[in-house]
């Protein structure tokens, strides 16, 4: 009988330490959603991160604007594998994004110098952890523009996630590219950092004045000139 009495007694004390934990977690998420400046709890022991609303970024080089970055909120948090987040690497989520690229008359457009922006520790402030995995925009509008501010190209989705490792883009779900006269509209589209590709795929329509393209695949450069047309679409 006396042997019956402790378990239980071990079962109720492990209960109310169970029931005490879910109450202070969920005290600690209810305090951080209150915090405007500190993303929401993702754990116990969750550290803030950099979180930021109405985010403006630019870069300059020579005095000329080379990008410009504009959002509504850009954070910093671990990254999410399924339903559980991890500290040794970070994401970055930036909403409703716009981002400017502003590309010299005489020079090829560089769009792998443009993705070290998180690699110097004081770019950005800062803001960008070298722990950082990828980069993630939603929705995202990337423009690309003469020096004197003429629209020379323009990339908008409902998402998007740059990948530190490879330097890609991945554009994905109603992707749209416009350029001069030329229009093109994808499922998703890989921006290749290296040499400026553009791989759309899975409905690809290209509309120009010469006429109307439809593919599965199709590989083209930021201003809509086909690069390849074939169906492998090799990175």
């Amino acid at each position: 009988m006396r042997k019956k009495i402790i378990v239980q007694s071990s079962v109720f004390f492990i209960l109310l330490l169970a029931l005490s934990a879910i109450i202070i977690h969920r005290q600690l998420i209810l305090d951080d959603k209150s915090n405007p400046r500190v993303p929401e709890a993702s754990g116990l022991f969750s550290k803030p991160f950099h979180d930021i609303n109405l985010f403006h970024y630019t870069k300059t080089e020579n005095t000329k604007r080379i990008l410009v970055i504009q959002a509504d909120r850009f954070r910093v948090q671990k990254k999410k594998i399924g339903l559980l987040r991890f500290a040794l690497k970070k994401e970055i989520v930036v909403d409703n994004a716009a981002i400017d690229i502003y590309k010299p008359s005489d020079q090829k457009l560089n769009l792998e110098t443009l993705m070290q922006v998180g690699k110097d520790p004081e770019t950005m402030n800062g803001l960008i952890p070298k722990s950082t995995d990828k980069v993630i925009f939603s929705p995202v509008t990337l423009q690309v523009l003469s020096q004197e501010g003429d629209l020379l190209s323009k990339i908008s989705a409902e998402s998007a996630t740059f990948n530190q490792k490879n330097k890609h883009i991945v554009f994905d779900r109603n992707v749209e590219i416009q350029a001069g006269q030329r229009t093109l509209n994808a499922a998703f589209v890989d921006l290749i950092s290296k040499d400026g590709r553009v791989i759309a795929r899975r409905g690809v329509v290209l509309k120009t004045p010469e006429g109307t393209i439809t593919k599965d695949v199709l590989q083209t450069d930021m201003f809509l000139t086909l690069i390849s047309d074939n169906e492998n679409g090799e990175l």
